[in-house]
């Protein structure tokens, strides 16, 4: 009987650490999937340097908590801020699942050195640029004087895990990849900003 006893409890010691060492594997394992900028933080005004108003210089962007089996990203730099047809300020894919980091100024060539590719930037009207696009307040839906309800538009990067690279050449639609990625898409992560006539004004004030 002691000894049945004894086994019973060896068995219920042992149960027990196995559920707490696997609460603390699973609390350990679990991150977030962030996207950030040590340029600006999310939701903060686009800083005039990354704009086409400025140097038109692509900011420096970090991730963390990239999700198991991704196996390439895809980034979206769009205007939140249009009723339709999004503008696609930048368009980058094929990003290697190795990599954490974008710096500033990315160059807009077609191919990048680290595997990356461009896609085209999407306008309101036309679809034919390669690499970073900053908005502009030479751009009608951002002027204050086009009568548009909303000057001060919200802007996101989207980073996008996908389980497979695309099967793409550089230059492809946004609409191309966006087909393209259906299926594959394991998890996103955002980083918004502002930026337009009403937050120009308060920068030059």
């Amino acid at each position: 009987m002691q000894c049945w006893l004894a086994r019973l409890g060896w068995l219920v010691t042992l149960l027990i650490l196995m559920i707490s060492f696997d609460r603390r594997n699973a609390g350990g394992s679990v991150q977030q999937f962030v996207l950030s900028s040590p340029a600006f933080f999310d939701g903060e005004d686009l800083p005039r340097i990354y704009t086409a108003d400025g140097s038109d210089l692509s900011p420096p962007l970090h991730w963390d908590g990239v999700p198991n089996n991704t196996d390439s990203f895809v980034l979206f730099f769009e205007d939140l801020g249009l009723d339709r047809d999004r503008w696609v300020h930048w368009l980058l894919f094929d990003i290697p699942a190795d990599l954490r980091r974008l710096p500033a100024g990315i160059h807009g060539s077609p191919h990048l050195a680290n595997g990356s590719r461009h896609g085209l930037c999407c306008g309101v009207d036309e679809c034919r640029r390669l690499g970073y696009q900053g908005p502009s307040l030479s751009t009608p839906q951002l002027s204050l004087s086009s009568g548009h309800p909303v000057s001060r538009h919200r802007f996101s990067f989207t980073l996008v895990a996908l389980d497979h690279k695309l099967s793409l050449p550089e230059g492809s639609s946004p609409l191309c990849i966006r087909q393209e990625m259906k299926g594959h898409q394991i998890s996103a992560a955002s980083l918004t900003c502002f930026y337009g006539a009403e937050v120009a004004q308060m920068i030059c004030s």
